[in-house]
């Protein structure tokens, strides 16, 4: 009788899971200075997905983050009505960014070049007239069968990064380790109208299930995790400047948009404000 191959996969051993983290920390060191999937909601200072409300106090284990970017042009940020950008770009790697191939308006060769992301360009204050986000993949860490653990995305708006920040800095100097090496409680700064995630460092992760489970993940859910805007989404028209005349484009200056968007050679720029 033959005998029956094992499917199951050996558990990482802590060892090797920290040993992974200290080579992800290398070359993590420069990437946060001092879609299809489940996004998690926080509009009205609640966590929710779709229509169920989750708790306010979330403990989950961050599988990775990215930068995000991202310009609505003469259209004013509505976050409880969101419309879709004129430019954006997504990166692991801030120094990195440039408008992603689907941007119907590229504003720049380079985030890093554009006007529009750098301070004081906002129509209003000393802001960015760009929207500087960061993505987060999360896990479940609550779930008794970390394999079967659930994995939502979370965008963190340009008034909760340096929460964010602090926090990353916090496990890679105090903790020495990755994000996704230890259990993170998400909540909201009851300090703020608005709403501001913060981050609560609770334990390293020491069981090798839920280490395995967290390194498979992480694989998995890179590609969505660095996923372009989906620009088919548009809960209602985008709110306009007060004041300013609706001008259609020409068929020339579509023609011209279409050009950048293939060639990335010719991107259309505003004329600068200020």
């Amino acid at each position: 009788m033959a005998k029956k191959k094992s499917t199951s996969k050996a558990l990482m051993s802590i060892k090797d899971f920290k040993a992974q983290q200290q080579q992800d920390m290398i070359q993590d060191s420069d990437r946060e200075s001092v879609s299809g999937g489940i996004h998690l909601s926080t509009k009205g200072n609640k966590f929710s997905i779709g229509d169920e409300v989750l708790p306010q106090e979330l403990n989950m284990v961050i599988l990775d983050y990215a930068f995000e970017n991202a310009d609505y042009g003469d259209a004013l940020w509505d976050p409880e009505n969101p419309s879709p950008p004129i430019c954006f770009a997504v990166s692991p790697e801030e120094g990195e960014m440039a408008p992603h191939e689907t941007s119907p308006e590229p504003q720049s060769e380079s985030c890093e070049d554009c006007h529009y992301n750098k301070f004081k360009s906002a129509e209003v204050g000393k802001g960015k007239h760009c929207k500087n986000r960061r993505r987060l993949a999360l896990m479940d860490a609550d779930c008794d069968d970390p394999s079967q653990a659930s994995v939502c995305f979370l965008k963190i708006p340009p008034t909760g990064i340096t929460n964010w920040k602090q926090y990353h800095s916090e496990l890679k100097k105090t903790h020495k380790i990755m994000p996704y090496g230890c259990v993170t409680r998400i909540s909201f700064d009851e300090d703020h109208d608005n709403p501001i995630v913060k981050f609560e460092f609770i334990d390293e992760i020491s069981d090798p299930a839920l280490a395995m489970a967290v390194m498979e993940k992480r694989e998995l859910n890179n590609e969505e995790l660095y996923a372009p805007i989906d620009l088919a989404v548009r809960e209602e028209e985008p709110k306009k400047k007060a004041g300013k005349k609706k001008v259609k484009s020409s068929p020339k200056k579509k023609a011209v948009v279409k050009k950048a968007v293939e060639h990335k050679k010719a991107p259309v720029k505003r004329k600068p404000k200020y």
